[in-house]
């Protein structure tokens, strides 16, 4: 009985990360993928180590009172095109994702709403951080994060980071 328990043990300490990993890169490439524009959130920090710190910098659009979460709700942000076909910089706003009727006329909902309104990391190449950093926090540069939302809801998972409508592998090869 030991030996059985101990052989399920290892299997589900392997399947488990397993399902887990397939599961992100399934949310990953089949995920609505959208462009949202970003700025540093610290101009003394914007660089901790390799890693580029940023906030998002969602358009929150104001809507009727009777759509936005109360304290303690399953707050989601809805995010919705500017127009058809359009994702790029979309329109958000709170909504509770309790509310199926709402939650309907979303394009893309983000649960954990607030995670989503702090700050977020970026990991960028030790050689390429200086540059950034100060192309962030000195402006005149187009940051752009692009984020696949899975269809059935939940986190924004990380595509690649966009320089100048270039993702940053391309922009990064370009000379100065």
């Amino acid at each position: 009985m030991r030996h059985n328990l101990a052989i399920l043990t290892l299997v589900l300490m392997v399947l488990l990360p397993s399902l887990l990993m397939v599961k992100a890169l399934h949310d990953r490439g089949n995920g609505l993928v959208w462009q949202v524009d970003m700025t540093g959130y610290d101009p003394r920090d914007l660089l901790r180590g390799h890693y580029l710190n940023f906030r998002y910098d969602w358009d929150i659009v104001d809507v009727d009172s009777s759509e936005h979460c109360i304290a303690g709700q399953a707050c989601c942000l809805c995010l919705t095109e500017r127009a058809p076909n359009d994702f790029t910089n979309p329109q958000v706003r709170a909504v509770d994702c309790r509310n199926e009727s709402i939650a309907r006329q979303c394009t893309s909902r983000l649960k954990n709403m607030n995670a989503m309104m702090g700050p977020q990391i970026y990991y960028v190449p030790e050689d390429h951080a200086l540059r950034l950093e100060k192309m962030l926090r000195d402006g005149g540069h187009d940051f752009k994060m692009e984020i696949a939302v899975p269809r059935s809801g939940g986190p924004a998972i990380i595509r690649d980071l966009y320089v100048d409508q270039k993702p940053l592998a391309s922009f990064l090869t370009q000379p100065d």
